[in-house]
């Protein structure tokens, strides 16, 4: 599930008509039955969302996530990463970005040595 619309969009334009395995791929856009994280959160309401960061507060938390990576504090690191979603910033461990439900976004901070 995609949490932003453009994002959609774009793997839908990508996608649309590519051959995989011999067969052709067509896809449509499907309204949304529920608002996402609805199916989640308690009682079917999404999960509270916290106030918005600045980018300074961002970046702060970013780094203390890689440092706790680095000292193999998991569930720290998980939780600054929860805590970070809350706020409307999602982390794509793949291409090494984060991005805001606002539109901005940047480069995760370098990786720390252990």
């Amino acid at each position: 599930q995609f949490r932003f619309g453009g994002e959609r969009d774009k793997a839908l334009v990508e996608l649309q008509s590519r051959e995989l395995h011999g067969c052709t791929i067509t896809l449509s856009k499907v309204a949304e039955s529920q608002p996402a994280g609805a199916a989640g959160g308690a009682g079917g309401a999404p999960p509270p969302r916290g106030p918005p960061l600045g980018d300074e507060q961002v970046l702060s938390m970013l780094l203390r996530r890689e440092t706790a990576k680095a000292a193999r504090d998991f569930r720290g690191a998980d939780a600054l990463r929860d805590s970070l979603k809350r706020s409307g910033v999602l982390i794509d461990e793949g291409s090494r970005t984060w991005r805001a439900d606002d539109g901005r976004s940047g480069v995760l901070p370098p990786r720390q040595a252990a």
